[in-house]
This record gives structure tokens, sequence and C-alpha cells, in this order.
């Protein structure tokens, strides 16, 4: 019987994949994120991964990584802006809009998104999403809008994880003051 050793693949591992796949250098990749030089061969030496905000200055730098392939390994790797806008298109089926009252709203020149979609720009498709995102008072996630997930999320699903989120980070800084708390009266 043979055993294998599975080792879960860490954030550094992905991005070497992606470095490798868009030929660049640690030094390039570090310059860029704005991190200290080092730290991908500290974690790729030590056994650690890279922690997220180092994953977060990347994927700020490198538009076309996706983020949830870069932190969960899940989708692809490449994010196009044709992915967008597909998902901006999603969004205003399911709102029974069409572009153009959108670009109405914001004084955009007619036309401005169809002609976006030919052009595959991802720094306009960036725009778009901020500006569907503004459109809708935060009804669509914005990282689903821009990274896309298994499914669109909905103004109740995303207001539920909001409140969930929230009572999660109060319930957390509860917790903190009682062992404050408990600690005081133990002395």
């Amino acid at each position: 019987m043979y055993f294998t050793n599975i080792m879960k693949e860490r954030i550094i591992d992905r991005l070497d994949r992606y470095m490798k796949y868009k030929h660049l250098s640690d030094n390039k990749v570090t310059k860029n994120a704005g991190l200290y030089l080092g730290v991908f061969n500290r974690s790729r030496e030590e056994g650690r991964d890279l922690s997220a905000g180092a994953a977060l200055k990347i994927l700020d730098y490198y538009p076309d990584l996706s983020k949830e392939w870069l932190l969960n390994g899940e989708g692809d790797m490449i994010i196009t802006p044709t992915d967008i806008y597909n998902r901006l298109l999603e969004v205003f089926k399911l709102q029974g809009i069409d572009a153009i009252v959108i670009e109405d709203a914001y004084n955009i020149t007619k036309g401005t998104f169809k002609r976006a979609t030919i052009n595959s720009n991802m720094d306009i498709a960036k725009k778009w999403v901020d500006i569907v995102y503004d459109y809708f008072d935060g009804k669509y996630s914005y990282s689903w809008l821009l990274y896309g997930q298994k499914s669109i999320p909905t103004d109740n699903n995303a207001q539920k994880i909001e409140a969930l989120e929230a009572e999660i980070a109060k319930l957390k800084e509860d917790n903190r003051k009682m062992i404050n708390l408990l600690d005081k009266l133990a002395k």
C-alpha cells in the first residue's frame, strides 16, 4: 500500500503559478505590490503562507488575478473584462433594465457600456462595477460583481451576510471585554 502526502495548496503556491503564467519575477511583484523583498522566499522556505494582507496588495496591482482563486483555489486563475461584463449584464437582466438607464443616470454617453464590452479593457470594466454597485446602492456584492462567486448574491443574502458579520464582530468584542473583566477579577 502506498501513502501519498497530500498538502493543501497555499496562496504562495498559486501565486507562483500566476507569476510563471505571466512571466513575472519575485522582485517585480514585490515592488509593484509594495511588499518587502524576500517575502516570497521566506514564505516558501519556512513553509508559511502569504498573509491575506500581502495577497490583497498583490490583487490590487494585478486586476486580472482572481481573488477567489488566489485566496481559496476556487474558480479560474484569470478574470477577464468579459467575465465582469457578463455579471453586470446578469444584474441588468434581473433588474429588468438596460445599460442605457444607468448611462442616463450618470450622464454617460449612450452606448458606452456596449462599446466597453467590445473593447474589453479591465480598468473600464472595474469603473463599470463601481457605477453599477453605486447605482443599486450596494444591493449586489461588490466582490461578486468584480470577481464572481458560485451564485449571484441577492440583496437579501448580502444584507443577511452583512448583518451576521456585524453581529459576529460585536460578539467577539463582547467576548474580549468579558475576558478582560474576568482577568481583572481574578487578580
